[in-house]
């Protein structure tokens, strides 16, 4: 799942990036940021152990999760992508707890 975005971002999208390291902008960046809630919340929370979450609890287990993924290719964006798309999926993959997904 995470490898085809930051696939995309490695081959296509340079300019984004930029937009989205340390120095990049910051409008962009929280755009991004409600792209990722928006995916979480379509994709990703349907198969997570939460479905007894209150929309409340919903929302913030979202926006938890979408800005851990931000943060995490934030990070690898600064330093240089030194590490491939398929790394740092499997790397993304094996943060995530099992317990949050199912």
């Amino acid at each position: 799942m995470y490898y085809h975005i930051i696939n995309f971002w490695n081959n296509e999208a340079e300019l984004l990036l930029l937009l989205i390291s340390n120095n990049g902008s910051p409008d962009v960046q929280n755009q991004l940021k409600k792209t990722l809630q928006y995916n979480a919340e379509k994709n990703v929370f349907p198969y997570t152990k939460k479905s007894h979450f209150s929309e409340k609890e919903r929302h913030y287990f979202v926006v938890f999760l979408s800005n851990a993924i931000f943060g995490i290719i934030q990070e690898w964006v600064n330093n240089g992508q030194q590490e491939t798309p398929e790394e740092l999926s499997t790397i993304i993959h094996k943060i995530i707890p099992d317990s949050l997904l199912g």
